[in-house]
């Protein structure tokens, strides 16, 4: 399974997650800790590392309404590759 894994046949993000990620990460370069409860959760979303270091570090909180961090990165992963 893990060489099915590395040789892309299964579970391999595509393109339109890339592209999902790049437009989340664009929009939340420009957000604040204050921005709201969910920036955090859209950095991780966004797969984009700065951007979580930054809000966190900025007083986000390291959870979501919606559950853990980890979760959102999941269910965000799954449904991009459906």
């Amino acid at each position: 399974m893990v060489s099915e894994y590395l040789n892309g046949s299964i579970c391999s993000p595509g393109p339109d997650l890339a592209e999902k990620q790049a437009e989340l990460a664009e929009e939340i370069s420009k957000a604040t800790p204050s921005t709201g409860p969910v920036v955090l959760e859209i950095a991780v979303m966004a797969n984009s590392y700065a951007d979580v270091q930054r809000l966190f570090e900025g007083g986000a909180p390291p959870y979501s309404p919606h559950g853990t961090l980890l979760l959102t990165a999941a269910m965000f992963a799954s449904r991009s590759t459906d």
